[in-house]
C-alpha cells in the first residue's frame, strides 16, 4: 500500500510539473500582460491542483468474502439434517475440519469502499451420528453513508 501511495504522489508531481511548465510557456512577453498571466496562471493552477487531488484517490472495490447465507436458506435449515443435506443447502463451510469434526463454521463479510458493512457467522454443531443438533447465528450490519 505504501508503494501505491508513493507511486501516486510521484505521478501527481509529474502531472503538476508538466502542467506548470506548459502554462509558463504560454505567457505573453508584454510585462503587464505577463504579470496578469502569472497571477491567473497561479490561481488556475491552484484550482487545477485541488481538482486533480479530489479526482485522484484510490478506488476501493466492494469485497464479498465467505459464504452468502440467505434468509431462505436459514428457513430450510433445521435440526436433524444430515451433513450431506446441510452441505447441499449451504455449500462447503469455511471451517468443516474442526478438531471434533462435528462443528462447521460459515462466515460472510462484505466491505464497501474499504469499510466493513456486513458480517455474518453461522456455527453448526452435529452429533456423533452426523445429524445437526445446534444452530448458532450472529449477524451484524453497518450503515455507511
Amino acid at each position: 500500500m505504501t508503494h501505491i501511495k508513493l507511486k501516486l504522489s510521484v505521478l501527481i508531481s509529474i502531472i503538476l510539473t508538466i502542467t506548470l511548465s506548459t502554462a509558463s510557456c504560454s505567457q505573453s512577453t508584454d510585462k503587464t500582460a505577463k504579470t496578469d498571466s502569472i497571477e491567473n496562471s497561479f490561481t488556475s493552477k491552484k484550482s487545477y491542483q485541488q481538482k486533480l487531488t479530489q479526482l485522484l484517490h484510490p478506488y476501493k472495490i466492494d469485497i464479498q468474502q465467505g459464504n452468502v447465507i440467505t434468509a431462505e436458506m436459514l428457513e430450510k435449515l433445521h435440526i436433524g439434517m444430515t451433513k450431506p443435506q446441510v452441505k447441499n443447502l449451504l455449500g462447503t463451510s469455511v471451517l468443516s475440519e474442526s478438531p471434533t469434526k462435528n462443528q462447521w463454521l460459515y462466515v460472510y463479510n462484505n466491505a464497501t469502499a474499504g469499510v466493513t458493512t456486513a458480517q455474518q457467522s453461522l456455527v453448526l454443531a452435529f452429533n456423533q451420528d452426523g445429524l445437526l443438533e445446534d444452530i448458532h447465528e450472529e449477524k451484524e450490519e453497518k450503515i455507511v453513508n
